[in-house]
């Protein structure tokens, strides 16, 4: 025997922690699995694939097979996984420092969907190939990632300058790479620069303070009111009534399309921000006033 004879025919490398398929072919399994990101479909075969990576395994006696004939090329593998283990720990490590980084800009892989709020709440079935990894990433670092709503500007439709950092807090795999997530609105964030990564946007942003008082959009183009505080604390502080008298018209008129959707809602976002942080309490109101799902006060 040869060990070119039981190479994975994804990596071309000596077959390490093999996992083998229903269709009778013999992967590794990280190749396997990062295959499955993309299309389930055996790659050899084309067979559909009906597996969750849950339910993927080893082949133990296979690969102590591999182990006791080629001793030398499988130890070198496995010297080459432990590398890049390590590697993607490190990687985490500084996403998750990153994340907790306020002054500095960050990369997030980042979905063109629909415009997200801090601390909104969204269900979503994630099926496209570019998103599905992404996905995965997000899963092996820091569950974050960014959301962008689609701004039209002329004939193009290109992807808004701001959007909202959501947390990935519920996920469950699907049969062929597909996942059913539950997503939080974190931070806001202005879009510096942005670029393609295997097919899904990726985004160098810069954190936005909401009660800082200046805004980047300036150097957009936009103009931008000089803030005075005292009136700003004094509209926040109106803020309150006018949300009361917002919840009296919603119980009253019937605008709820589902039952307790409004104190739902309300345990979602959490108590109103302080009226001496106007920039959070504004952020606050406009989640629940345009919520996720929508309120039946429109006919959307």
């Amino acid at each position: 025997m040869e060990a070119e004879d039981f190479q994975c025919t994804l990596c071309l490398k000596l077959l390490y922690k093999p996992t083998t398929t229903i269709c009778g072919h013999s992967f590794c399994l990280e190749c396997f699995t990062q295959s499955l990101r993309y299309r389930a479909k055996c790659p050899i075969c084309r067979s559909v694939l009906h597996a969750a990576f849950s339910s993927l395994a080893v082949s133990r006696d296979f690969s102590r097979l591999l182990e006791a004939n080629f001793p030398k090329e499988y130890s070198q593998r496995r010297k080459e996984e432990e590398e890049k283990l390590l590697a993607k720990r490190r990687n985490k490590a500084g996403d998750e420092e990153n994340s907790d980084n306020d002054e500095e800009d960050a990369l997030l892989g980042t979905m063109v969907l629909c415009p997200v709020l801090p601390r909104q709440r969204l269900h979503l079935h994630i099926y496209e190939p570019r998103y599905r990894l992404m996905t995965q990433r997000c899963l092996e670092g820091s569950r974050r990632f960014g959301m962008l709503a689609r701004a039209s500007r002329g004939r193009t439709n290109t992807p808004a300058s701001y959007g909202t950092e959501v947390e990935i807090v519920e996920c469950e795999p699907l049969p062929g790479g597909r996942y059913y997530m539950e997503v939080v609105g974190r931070r806001v964030f202005h879009v510096l620069d942005s670029w393609t990564t295997d097919d899904y946007l990726t985004c160098k942003v810069e954190w936005v303070d909401l009660d800082e008082g200046s805004s980047p959009t300036a150097s957009n183009g936009f103009s931008v009111r000089p803030i005075d505080p005292e009136r700003t604390l004094a509209l926040s502080a109106n803020l309150e009534q006018m949300v009361e008298m917002w919840q009296s018209l919603v119980y009253e008129r019937g605008y709820e399309r589902n039952p307790d959707q409004l104190r739902r809602l309300y345990r979602d976002l959490g108590p109103m921000p302080p009226a001496t942080s106007p920039g959070d309490r504004a952020m606050w109101v406009a989640a629940l006033i345009n919520p996720l799902p929508a309120l039946g006060v429109a006919p959307e």
